[in-house]
């Protein structure tokens, strides 16, 4: 996760983070003002119609505050300001790189991540596409490490993965680690882990060690899944005619 953010920010000797607007106040239309920021991105910035805005599209001084912002954050009131404040220049990546933040350095989670991240979230979750895969992922992932309980949040983000099927652009390994943060939150419809189950099955050649443990571990938990797939965690290089039920399944032609 870092490493993505790393990647685009260039260090600016003698500058310090700047919060680069000031003009959103409370939360109770913060809503309202997220969808408004997305056609009012400010200065040069003209796509009305833009779904959400890409790294490259921002002056990379800009970029580089924001997320220099983000990591100085030592509370959700403090992230909460960060985000609100910059709502006209937020990316899908600092945004998942705000709840990497919140999860590494095991900051708590409180009434400003519900009442003013939370909305944040589910304005710009909303607008994901499949260019958005790896954020989403690792959004979800953290959210349910951190064991967020927010219904309509993760009523959003099941929406895409599930009736939108955005799992379907989510590498396995991410996948499997969005499915254990998931589960440690308690969260999850038995199609999604039923989805979960049908990638690991249809990709098994791809499984590594310590993402088997971790599949192993969430699906013992939740006592869910099939015996197909405990045989597929046990020996992922089977032969096909060594794991039972596997041919009958492929006949429904299920998706992966």
């Amino acid at each position: 996760m870092l490493k993505r953010i790393v990647t685009n920010i260039v260090k600016l000797n003698g500058q310090r983070p700047c919060l680069l607007m000031n003009n959103l106040k409370g939360s109770n239309c913060l809503v309202q003002n997220v969808a408004f920021n997305f056609s009012q991105r400010g200065r040069d910035y003209t796509p009305s119609n833009k779904k959400y805005l890409q790294p490259w599209e921002l002056e990379r001084k800009e970029y580089v505050e924001l997320s220099l912002a983000i990591q100085s954050a030592y509370s959700c009131k403090m992230l909460s300001e960060i985000l609100k404040d910059n709502l006209y220049m937020l990316t899908d990546y600092q945004l998942s790189f705000a709840m990497f933040h919140l999860w590494n350095h095991e900051i708590p989670i409180d009434n400003y991540f519900y009442n003013v991240i939370s909305p944040i979230l589910k304005e710009y979750i909303t607008r994901f596409d499949r260019e958005c895969n790896k954020s989403l992922a690792e959004i979800a992932t953290f959210l349910g490490r951190m064991k967020v309980q927010d219904d309509a949040l993760w009523k959003v983000i099941e929406t895409k993965l599930v009736q939108e099927r955005l799992y379907r652009y989510i590498p396995l390994n991410d996948l499997i680690d969005l499915a254990h943060g998931m589960a440690t939150a308690n969260r999850g419809s038995q199609e999604f882990y039923n989805i979960v189950e049908n990638v690991i099955i249809k990709h098994r050649l791809r499984l590594i060690p310590d993402k088997i443990a971790v599949a192993k571990d969430f699906f013992t938990a939740r006592k869910i899944g099939s015996p197909l797939l405990f045989q597929v965690l046990e020996n992922p290089h089977a032969e096909a005619n060594e794991l039972a039920g596997l041919k009958e399944r492929e006949q429904l032609q299920i998706s992966g």
